[in-house]
């Protein structure tokens, strides 16, 4: 267990902060109790604590003193200072010393001290692990960072005297007039952590960073922080600059540098959202959750685009998934393997997404239905899934990982492409070279007045027994076989809506009405016309 030290002149403060803790059900043990500075350091000689939490007003020796003393004498000590809001200035020092958190008594409770303590615990074991002291500040005042501006975006810090110290007390470049929150996130950044491991996620996270913040130091009046995975904020104040046009301006200006450099250095494209102006800090969080709200346009737009919050919201549709129309088409056309059909009927949906605004969970349900029609072909036809879905993961984490319409359009396409590649071959897998000719001849030119005669000058044979080879190997005869084609293609153009029965007739290759009707009822066991009424689109 990691001993701990409080140091307090005040009795009831101390006594507050030993009951808020289950300290041994948690890893540290209280060892001693100080009431200044001096104390403390006669304590640390008996118990070597491995921590010390230290008020910064005291009497003979205050905290910021301490803080100095420990840095120098016994640099393996975590220091946890509590302050009041008068008291930011000496935070500030104390931080210099080495200090790796501060905490304000007002907010003290058994939560806010044990996450200081995890965070005093960590650093200690990476100190006692040989990590260099000087990454560690760097990394303590990033943390500290990052805790002030997310208890700004999510209203746990409202008061302005109390942001104002947080700036003071961690140095930081920003006013708390005309603050303007914006959110970058990384495109594809899963995929990169997936692909990279947990180390290379941190290397990359600190290479981000430190692109922007460079930035931002020319420009001196942004303040950036890590959100979570790829998501970064940055709270950015022009309170010098009154005009809008100006404000505008310069803002996007510096958006234009960090997106450029981050293209140039790290490789990477960020998608950007801007918040609404805030004049006081009260309204930050709403104007951040709206950010986050309108950066979902990227999913509509594509990686690496700039949306702002101020502008017309979008009103996003809701739906109960694909049409029975479109998904009667799907499976009508994948298993007629007619590629060109299946992608007019994909790019239409996916087209309707996009002009419809339909809502991503709308969209989202969309999708797993056209997954769910290749697994219901996949299964009928007993095709190898795996020549599919060639991604070590499953097709729905691949899903959650695509970040914009068209990504997932694409792999859809692809997906159904191989489906089909898959069924042609399984088709035509047991006939020999000469019958898979005349079948590719069906496939390609039904539409046209073809005949067996036709087929059989192409492979060079007598009709005759490319005719007798055909029906052998098939099963039905050539013509019967077209025909079947053909009514498939009948049955596919009606699904998809077509009622004009001389257009289908002609598109399909069939000779004239008479014949069509015939083919068509003695295939399906209705007529034309009762295969619409039983198929409305």
């Amino acid at each position: 267990m990691l001993k701990i030290i409080i140091v307090d002149d005040e009795l009831l403060l101390r006594t507050n902060i030993k009951l808020m803790v289950d300290w041994q059900s948690n890893g540290f043990e209280l060892c001693a109790e100080a009431t200044n500075g001096v104390e403390a350091l006669s304590l640390i000689g008996l118990w070597n604590p491995a921590i010390i939490i230290s008020d910064i007003r005291m009497p003979v020796m205050d905290g910021l003193q301490l803080s100095k003393e420990i840095n120098e004498k016994f640099p393996h000590i975590k220091l946890i200072v509590l302050s009041n809001f008068d008291d930011f200035e000496y935070v500030r020092g104390t931080l210099k010393n080495g200090a790796i958190d501060y905490l304000l008594k007002h907010s003290l409770n058994e939560q806010v001290i044990l996450e200081s303590l995890e965070r005093a615990k960590s650093h200690y074991y990476a100190q006692s692990s040989g990590v260099v002291n000087e990454k560690t500040q760097l990394e303590t005042r990033s943390a500290l960072k990052q805790k002030f501006l997310i208890g700004l975006l999510t209203g746990y810090i409202h008061h302005e005297a109390e942001a104002k110290g947080h700036i003071r007390a961690l140095g930081l470049q920003m006013e708390l007039t005309r603050i303007i929150p914006v959110i970058l996130e990384i495109d594809h950044f899963q995929v990169l952590v997936a692909e990279r491991g947990l180390r290379e996620e941190t290397i990359l996270q600190f290479a981000i960073e430190n692109v922007i913040e460079e930035v931002l130091e020319d420009h001196g009046n942004g303040v950036l922080s890590h959100v979570s995975g790829g998501r970064f904020v940055i709270l950015f104040s022009f309170s010098a600059i009154r005009s809008a046009a100006l404000l505008e301006e310069a803002l996007r200006f510096v958006l234009t540098r960090i997106d450029l450099c981050l293209k140039r250095f790290v490789k990477l494209s960020a998608s950007i959202s801007i918040g609404m102006m805030c004049d006081r800090i009260a309204n930050l969080p709403a104007s951040y959750e709206k950010a986050i709200q309108s950066l979902s346009e990227k999913f509509y737009q594509g990686k690496n685009v700039l949306v702002r919050s101020g502008e017309k919201e979008a009103v996003r549709v809701k739906v109960l998934g694909i049409s029975t129309n479109d998904e009667k088409n799907l499976l009508a056309n994948l298993r007629l393997r007619d590629q060109e059909a299946v992608y007019s009927t994909l790019s239409a949906i996916f087209g309707k997404i996009k002009e419809e605004k339909i809502a991503q969970s709308s969209a989202k349900m969309m999708f797993n239905e056209m997954l769910g029609i290749l697994s219901r072909v996949s299964k009928e036809s007993m095709l190898d899934i795996s020549k599919i879905y060639k991604d070590k993961e499953s097709p729905f984490e691949k899903l959650t990982r695509l970040e914009t319409l068209n990504e997932v359009q694409d792999w859809i396409l692809l997906l159904y492409e191989r489906t089909i590649i898959q069924l042609k071959e399984s088709n035509k897998s047991k006939f020999s070279v000469h019958v898979k000719i005349g079948i590719d001849f069906v496939e390609r030119f039904y539409h046209r007045n073809i005949s067996l005669t036709h087929v059989a000058d192409e492979i060079g044979w007598s009709a005759n027994y490319f005719s007798s080879q055909f029906k052998d190997e098939v099963g039905i005869g050539f013509s019967e076989y077209l025909n079947d084609y053909r009514v498939g293609k009948a049955k596919a153009m009606i699904i998809q809506g077509e009622k004009d029965l001389k257009e289908i007739i002609r598109q399909c290759g069939f000779n004239n009405y008479p014949y069509f009707f015939q083919v068509f009822k003695r295939r399906t066991g209705m007529t034309p016309k009762s295969f619409m009424e039983n198929n409305p689109s």
